[in-house]
Order: structure tokens, then sequence, then C-alpha cells
């Protein structure tokens, strides 16, 4: 992102490039991820394909790696067109029995991927950015490409508060999923993809465990989603305006930020001639 981030726009991973309901058999959509112009394509045997829209004259179109799970077309992207080496795996409760039918939000920010991930290690802001009952306590660790982190919550409820828990998993910086428990069982599957230099695209899918009636399951379920969109909505200013900081001047409650930024150096390198996807 230019002069705002250190590290380049584009970071290698697995990346999401679309809902794998949104592409039926035979139909073509055109997409733009990574700075590119690209074609996605689902095929009569249902395989998706993801080729570059444009290519020198009588050249064949490079074709991109994919894989489809949990929903998600996912994508591979390396700077060094570098075979993959790690996998998203696959997430149990995903449209599993005992779950509410998943309901989407995306969201377009003018941000880098990494300085969007920074929020879920920031303690500090849920606080005072959202107002949240209290100021969760998260703890972390760096699993190779997966960063997973804990936040321990207390919840008001109107029988008074609850201990709540989120875990959340990021595998590279374009897939993650994020599971709520406490008060009730909610799953968020979140997958994104740099658009360009300057923007970041990011699909957020909710889904809620079944409670005793659909009545009741999808109240808490619009009053869960609701309330992602009222905290995403406080904190797209926030990630528009930021500068990072390779040294940013830290206090007691900011959370593992540092050892976020460690975890995610990984998926930077120079690029070559064949940048892009396998």
């Amino acid at each position: 992102m230019a002069g705002r981030t250190p590290f380049p726009a584009y970071p290698n991973g697995w990346f999401g490039v679309a809902d794998s309901d949104s592409l039926a058999v035979g139909t073509l959509m055109r997409l733009r991820y990574f700075g590119r112009e690209l074609l996605l394509f689902r095929a009569r045997g249902g395989a998706a394909r993801l080729f570059d829209a444009h290519g020198p004259p009588q050249a064949r179109l490079r074709s991109w790696r994919l894989e489809e799970k949990n929903g998600v077309i996912l994508a591979w992207h390396h700077a060094r067109a570098a075979e993959p080496d790690w996998h998203v795996p696959v997430i149990p409760e995903w449209q599993a029995p005992g779950w509410s039918e998943p309901v989407r939000r995306s969201f377009r920010v003018r941000a880098h991927c990494q300085e969007m991930a920074e929020n879920v290690v920031d303690d500090a802001h849920f606080k005072y950015v959202h107002g949240t009952h209290t100021k969760p306590v998260s703890s972390a660790e760096i699993d190779g490409p997966v960063f997973r982190a804990v936040q321990r919550t207390r919840v008001g409820t109107p029988r008074g508060d609850v201990d709540g828990r989120i875990e959340i998993a990021s595998f590279g910086l374009g897939f993650g999923c994020t599971r709520f428990t406490g008060v009730v069982e909610t799953l968020v599957v979140i997958s994104g993809a740099p658009i360009d230099e300057e923007w970041s695209e990011t699909t957020l899918r909710f889904q809620v465990k079944r409670l005793g009636s659909e009545d009741a399951t999808r109240g808490v379920g619009r009053a869960f989603v609701a309330e992602i969109d009222r905290q995403f909505a406080q904190d797209i200013p926030i990630w528009e305006n930021k500068v990072h900081w390779t040294r940013p001047v830290l206090c007691d409650g900011d959370g593992p930020i540092a050892l976020l930024r460690r975890w995610a150096q990984q998926f930077y390198c120079e690029p070559t001639l064949a940048a892009g996807g396998a």
C-alpha cells in the first residue's frame, strides 16, 4: 500500500475470491484481485478454474491454483510462483447439522489485509472503540502458517455477567475462523483478498448453534450479525486512516500485536517475473 505500510501489497497464501454457491456450472465471473483482471469459471465436471483475463498475444492464459473448502473458492498467490506448502483445513461446523444457515456480509476497505488482521489482538479497542462490556484478555501462539488466539471476556446479560470465550484461527492472511462460546455458540468463517495496492475485500459468514426453536435461533443470529456489522463499521475509518509504525508505542493491555506481526512476516518475499498464482 503506497506509503502506508512497509510490506508488499500482496502477501503469499490462500485467499478467498468467491463463495462456492455464487458460481454455477457454466458460469463465468470477472474478478479483480492482486491488481489483476481475472476470470473465474466452473466447468461441467464441477471444478472451478481461475485464469488471468489478459496476457501476451498468442500466449496461453495462466491458470491459478485453487482449492474449494468451507463454501469458499480459495486462490493460491505467491510472489515467486512457488507451489503451496500448506493448506486451509475443513471447518467441521460449516453447514453441519445443528447449525443455522450462513448469513454473509462483504466489505471493501482501503487498507492492507495485515493491518486489518491486527484488529483481533488489539484488546483495548474492543472496550474503548466498540464499547464492549469489558476489555478482553488475549493469549496467542504461532503454529506455522496459523495464528491462534484466545480471548476471554465477560458478557453482560439480563441475568448478570457470563464468561465468554473467543477462539481465533487465522490461516495466513486470507482465511480464518472465529468461534464464540458463552451465551451462545457462534461461528464466523472469514475470507478475503487484496483487490489492488490500496483496497482489500473481506467476507464474513455467520452461523449460530441452533437453539430450542427456529425463532430463537433467528433472533440470536440477527442480533449477533448486527453487532459484528456495528463493530466492523466502527473499525473501517481507523483502518483507512491509520499509518503503520514498525515500532509502535504499546501499553499494558494492547494485546499480542508484536507476535502477530512476527507471524505475518513469513508471507512476504520479493517477487519474480513469474509472480502470482501457480
